[in-house]
This record gives structure tokens, sequence and C-alpha cells, in this order.
């Protein structure tokens, strides 16, 4: 299988960074080139805060127990 390599300098050497995105908080992992420092991909990172955000809720369903959760608001 061949190597990958930059698109824009053909260098075969990658590593990961976070970068900011504008006023947001939220960092973005990246794939650039070690070389050029051309961005050749981004990392999705939703899937694991949805995860997280899914562990918290579990945790405050086990606090409340299932009977205050059916409760009427």
């Amino acid at each position: 299988m061949p190597a990958s390599s930059c698109p824009k300098c053909s260098y075969q050497s990658f590593e990961l960074i976070y970068l900011t995105s504008g006023n947001s908080e939220m960092n973005i992992r990246a794939v650039q080139c070690e070389m050029c420092g051309a961005i050749v991909g981004v990392l999705d990172e939703l899937s694991s805060i949805i995860s997280s955000i899914n562990e918290r809720l579990k945790a405050i369903e086990r606090k409340l127990g299932d009977n205050e959760l059916m409760r009427p608001l």
C-alpha cells in the first residue's frame, strides 16, 4: 500500500494539532503535515462529546432514581 503524502509538499509525516474555532470554546483536532503545516484533515469530536453527555445523564438518573423521573412537571 502506498504511503500517504501531503497534497501541498508531498512530505509523508503528519502530526495531530488542536485548533480553536473563532469565538467558540470548542477545540478542533486536525491533522497537519509536519513539514509545511498544511491541514490535511479534521477529526470529529462530536461522538465523544455526546458520549460524555450521555454518561452524565445516566449519573443524574441514578441519583434521582426512576420514580423522580416519572413524576409530572
